[in-house]
């Protein structure tokens, strides 16, 4: 079969996929981190589940629906990347990958010319926080980032700190 955008038909056929999957999605987003976050959580939850995840740094608007279209049957739950270099991205990979879960690292001046500034980056990154929560989802939030729990506030969302009173707390 002859396509006309392939970029937009690799899309389409991830978005379709993850239609038919009822199995949680972690979205990992941040200025950084990102990478990091995400071996963290695919190796904890791959002791008890099968798991797929985004493979690398391939986070961005082909990285995504490719890792969507590696979901199998007997995958329990998958853990996807999501980098940004402009406006819009995160909520048009929300938009495939449709999770269910989602941590934001932080929010820095990352990438600022494809955002226009600091602001461009932080409605970006909210995104995600935006699609878990109209997927009927849940937020783990770093109860120690000001920022990062105003954008959360009327979320539901487990918060985790090391020094600040929060759900989780680290042990020291």
């Amino acid at each position: 079969m002859v396509v006309d955008k392939s970029l937009a038909t690799l899309q389409s056929l991830a978005s379709l996929h993850r239609s038919k999957l009822n199995i949680p999605i972690i979205g990992i987003t941040g200025s950084n981190g990102k990478t990091t976050t995400k071996e963290l959580v695919k190796t904890v939850l791959e002791t008890r589940f099968m798991t797929i995840f985004t493979q690398g740094n391939l986070n961005n608007h082909i990285g995504v629906p490719l890792t969507l279209l590696q979901i199998k049957p007997g995958t329990e739950v998958a853990v996807i990347e999501m980098g940004a270099n402009h406006r819009g991205e995160i909520a048009e990979l929300c938009t495939m990958a449709k999770p269910t879960l989602g941590i934001l690292t932080n929010i820095g001046k990352a990438h600022l010319g494809g955002f226009g500034g600091l602001e461009g980056i932080i409605l970006t990154k909210k995104a995600l926080y935006e699609a878990v929560s109209n997927n009927g989802g849940t937020v783990f939030v770093n109860a120690e980032n000001a920022l990062l729990m105003e954008l959360s506030e009327n979320l539901d969302r487990w918060t985790f700190a090391m020094e600040t009173k929060s759900l989780y707390n680290a042990l020291m």
